[in-house]
């Protein structure tokens, strides 16, 4: 799937010589994440990359060359009817300095067409200090199913 669109960003599945930057990328999401345990390992986020990009989706946003941000989730069977599948959010990220541009809402459009010819279902997420408001979704369709809480210990 390769997509330019009118604003000149190009949507791609991200291949092999990207993992370098999304691993750098990861490191940002993880502080901005803010817990107070170490998310962020270097060689294994390294690792899950090439996982989720040899066996799942990860889709990223560039324009004239310069990678904007990225989309990445997990295809799999439901756990309860193996017939349904699900196309499960587990990073959305825009680089600070892009932040302003479309790139998140056009990364966005994309992981959904990816989900509706992929799979019957699609979750996605939101941290709760995410600049992404609610509306974003629900305009596209999805509707709130459960809300997550997080307890460090």
């Amino acid at each position: 799937m390769t997509a330019t669109l009118a604003t000149g960003v190009r949507v791609r599945r991200a291949a092999l010589d990207d993992l370098d930057w999304l691993v750098q990328e990861l490191k940002a999401f993880s502080e901005f994440i803010q817990t107070v345990h170490q998310v962020y390992d270097p060689e294994y986020a390294l690792a899950g990359m090439r996982m989720m990009c040899g066996q799942h989706l990860v889709l990223i946003a560039e324009q004239d060359g310069e990678r904007l941000g990225f989309i990445a989730g997990l295809v799999g069977a439901h756990p309860f009817n193996p017939k349904l599948r699900f196309l499960t959010e587990v990073f959305w990220w825009v680089s600070a300095q892009h932040r302003r541009s479309r790139a998140g809402l056009l990364l966005l459009n994309a992981f959904i067409e990816e989900g509706r010819r992929s799979a019957d279902l699609i979750v996605m997420s939101l941290e709760t200090n995410s600049g992404v408001r609610e509306e974003t979704l629900t305009r596209r369709g999805f509707r709130l199913k459960e809300r997550g809480y997080l307890m460090e210990v």
